[in-house]
């Protein structure tokens, strides 16, 4: 305990080599993360003047800890289930303050590289909009939500001029992950309601909807966690953390009871290993766990077509595509996902938009009937007719907006990224987080094409620009230890130094 003081308290700017690999969770290090993680749960519950103290957290880091500056501002820029909706734009508090750091950054080559990188996939963005017969004005607020990746910005104005470490970045993290998962396991557990993880459900502070030691197991969404994808890479690669954590982590992702959430941390981990005897040997364990898995999920839900942990439900459906029959019965996979796919992939052929979709249609502000389907699929009638938007597969969602087109230039625009940072010290930790937010994508909470996977994406992308040899501070702190190095070894000598 006495070394985790020791850590949080050393100056950011001072050179030193980070080897400690320990996760801990002290008073010390909480006492910071629960507070603000409170103030987003009161701003979830509607109290929205706590948004200043949050502001007040964000200046008072930045002096204290810019590490924990950047993980507040991932959190109140990405929501992760502490609200539904936020009062202004947080995508145009983004592309500002990108625009900011553009201007008064240094650029290193390795910048410039990511800002050509970003150039490339909004210029791909703005051709699939004006392709759309759906006007400019009404698909803004939606193409700009796909501009999320430039928070990697804001991770270098953050720590300008500062240095970055990622294994202080990992621990500074931790206390909020395991936080979150004890806010989950109390809104499952013992709150029985949407408290303090409201998301989209939460009520207002002053009618709030809870049902407190009734046990009523409201399943709770799961975007919270998506923030432990941060933490795979370490603790595949030897980090260790205290075994009661293990306690809230797995009530957190039983409370959700999302089945690719549960697949896409496991995945990640067996990617961040880099060892093919690793992989197999955890292939087979996980083979094995999910046997179990299905077979508790099976034993405590009976002969329902759904599932307590709906493990057995996602296989189940899995299994049943080779007995499907007609478009009904397709409906019926992905617990339901398909039925809102099928009629709009059947509109986009009709109409020959394959190839670069409908453009980026809003729920709200669209009025073109042409975007407009009958969806039979739906038991409730009154949701049938529905705009040609909308699916819970973000795969499906990213096709549907810009086709053919849209999809090869994502794609490009994901491998610039990796070639960009691939030859850097920590690219297998960016392309593990990235590999799992597409992997989330399946189930449609996040994606590479969502704000919140790339606003998690862009961080680690961040701190690899943060850790470029030719960057200024870099230099100036090598140039520092060298000095050091070389006066050490004269006094040790005894020679003077010359």
């Amino acid at each position: 305990m006495q070394q985790t003081q020791a850590i949080d308290t050393r100056p950011q700017g001072a050179v030193e080599e980070d080897n400690d690999k320990i996760f801990t969770f002290t008073w010390a290090t909480a006492r910071l993360p629960l507070f603000f993680l409170l103030c987003m749960s009161l701003f979830g519950l509607s109290v929205y003047p706590v948004v200043l103290i949050i502001f007040a957290l964000l200046i008072y880091t930045w002096k204290a800890s810019r590490y924990d500056t950047v993980i507040m501002s991932l959190i109140f820029l990405g929501g992760y289930q502490f609200y539904g909706h936020m009062p202004v734009a947080r995508a145009m508090i983004v592309i500002l303050t990108a625009l900011i750091g553009i201007i008064i950054l240094k650029k290193t080559p390795i910048l410039r590289k990511s800002l050509l990188a970003m150039a490339f996939y909004a210029v791909s963005l703005l051709i699939v909009a004006k392709k759309s017969l759906e006007p400019m004005g009404h698909q803004l607020p939606i193409l700009i939500q796909q501009l999320y990746f430039l928070f990697f910005i804001a991770v270098l104005l953050i720590f300008s001029g500062e240095r970055f470490s990622f294994n202080e970045f990992f621990r500074r993290l931790f206390p909020y992950c395991v936080i979150i998962c004890i806010f989950y396991c109390l809104d499952f557990f013992i709150i029985g309601g949407y408290f303090l993880l409201p998301g989209a459900h939460g009520e207002p502070l002053w009618d709030p909807d809870m049902a407190p030691f009734t046990f009523r197991l409201l399943r709770q969404r799961p975007p919270g966690l998506y923030l432990l994808a941060l933490l795979i890479y370490p603790m595949a690669n030897g980090w260790k953390m205290p075994r009661w954590v293990w306690i809230p982590l797995l009530g957190a992702i039983a409370a959700t009871q999302t089945f690719t959430v549960l697949t896409g941390l496991i995945f990640g981990f067996v990617v961040a290993q880099g060892s093919f005897r690793k992989y197999g040997k955890y292939i087979l364990s996980g083979s094995l766990f999910f046997i179990a898995l299905y077979g508790v999920d099976s034993a405590i839900s009976g002969g329902g077509d759904t599932s307590v942990l709906r493990v057995r439900q996602q296989v189940d459906q899995l299994f049943s595509i080779e007995q499907a029959q007609d478009e009904e019965d397709i409906a019926e996979l992905g617990t339901g996902r398909m039925a809102q796919a099928l009629p709009k992939l059947e509109l986009l052929y009709d109409l020959d938009m394959e190839w670069f979709g409908f453009g980026y249609l809003h729920p709200d502000e669209t009025t073109n009937q042409l975007f407009f389907v009958y969806n039979p699929f739906y038991s409730d009638v009154q949701k049938a007719n529905e705009i040609a938007t909308g699916v819970e597969i973000s795969g499906v969602q990213l096709f549907l907006n810009s086709g053919y087109f849209g999809v090869a230039m994502h794609f490009t625009w994901l491998l610039l990224l990796w070639l960009i940072v691939r030859r850097r010290p920590m690219a297998k930790c960016f392309l593990t987080v990235m590999l799992v937010m597409i992997w989330f994508g399946i189930g449609g909470y996040t994606a590479m094409s969502m704000s919140q996977g790339q606003l998690i994406a862009a961080t680690v992308f961040g701190g690899i620009l943060l850790q470029d040899p030719g960057r200024p501070t870099n230099i100036a702190l090598r140039n520092e230890r060298l000095m050091r190095e070389r006066i050490s070894s004269a006094t040790t000598t005894g020679e003077p130094d010359s």
